[in-house]
């Protein structure tokens, strides 16, 4: 199975956000870099892959972008049964201390 730790912590812009997806996730040339290419590629996924996700303790990401990009991983994993999405455990609802 391969394994990819995403750490969006430091990501400013969506712009950054797409640039470390396509570099860390070595997706091609001709990815989109928006959410709609995100989910393209990752529901392209044919080999056994786990992913987590964390952004440590940002509070100044907007709720509703964190919200999209995790709806997208979400419903990739949902629809690719290569998928696996892991969400570090303080981004996940009802846990936030």
């Amino acid at each position: 199975m391969k394994k990819i730790l995403l750490d969006l912590s430091p990501i400013q812009s969506r712009e950054q956000l797409h640039d470390y997806l396509a570099r860390t996730m070595d997706f091609p040339d001709y990815y989109g870099r928006n959410l709609d290419a995100l989910y393209d590629m990752l529901t392209d996924i044919m080999e056994d892959t786990c992913i987590g996700i964390s952004w440590g303790d940002r509070e100044d990401i907007p709720a509703v972008r964190l919200e999209q990009v995790k709806k997208v991983f979400r419903d990739a994993q949902e629809n690719n049964p290569h998928l696996c999405v892991i969400f570090s455990e303080t981004q996940e609802e009802g846990n936030i201390p």
